[in-house]
């Protein structure tokens, strides 16, 4: 009773994924397991700071939260429907339809209405993209996880990479 409307629904939101068998920490998790088992260097791209993000959270109005709340209930009926829909689509390499299924999280969507939100989701992106840049930069093979949060829209991940003088391909729409 004491949680406000948006915290309480990514409560709601997590519990639901890890009642499906949806886990938040995959694929990050395997592909962790999978490069320690061949000694592979693991390096994490950036740090979630989820203090200052909760601060901003914190700081919405009433309607605000509200809003963040429907955008969470909205996420959670989409995912009961088809849980694994967008994953599967990018598996199979299809990013048209991961393109046309995709949109902001409801986590994200909620981060862009509270104050300095846009300018933590900019830093993360920023933080992700130099990150991945370096380790380019070193040669070999890179693999990363990055959020589509931060790996599609303008100026994410990918467009920094390319405006840095990376190739960047991918399979046909």
């Amino acid at each position: 009773k004491n949680w406000q409307p948006a915290v309480a629904g990514f409560i709601l939101l997590s519990d639901f994924r890890q009642a499906a068998g949806l886990s938040e920490a995959k694929p990050v998790s395997t592909i962790e397991r999978m490069a320690k088992t061949r000694k592979v260097k693991i390096k994490a791209m950036g740090q979630y700071r989820l203090g200052p993000v909760l601060g901003s959270v914190g700081k919405l109005s009433p309607e605000g939260q509200l809003a963040c709340l429907r955008d969470t209930l909205d996420e959670l009926e989409y995912d009961g429907e088809r849980p694994t829909t967008i994953g599967r689509d990018w598996a199979e390499g299809d990013l048209a339809s991961v393109r046309a299924r995709y949109s902001a999280s409801a986590a994200q969507r909620c981060l862009m209405r509270a104050p300095g939100g846009n300018t933590l989701l900019a830093d993360q992106i920023a933080q992700s993209a130099r990150t991945l840049s370096e380790a380019l930069d070193h040669g070999g093979v890179t693999v990363a996880v990055v959020d589509l949060a931060f790996l599609l829209p303008a100026n994410g991940v990918l467009d920094r990479l390319r405006a840095s003088g990376a190739t960047i391909t991918s399979p046909p729409d």
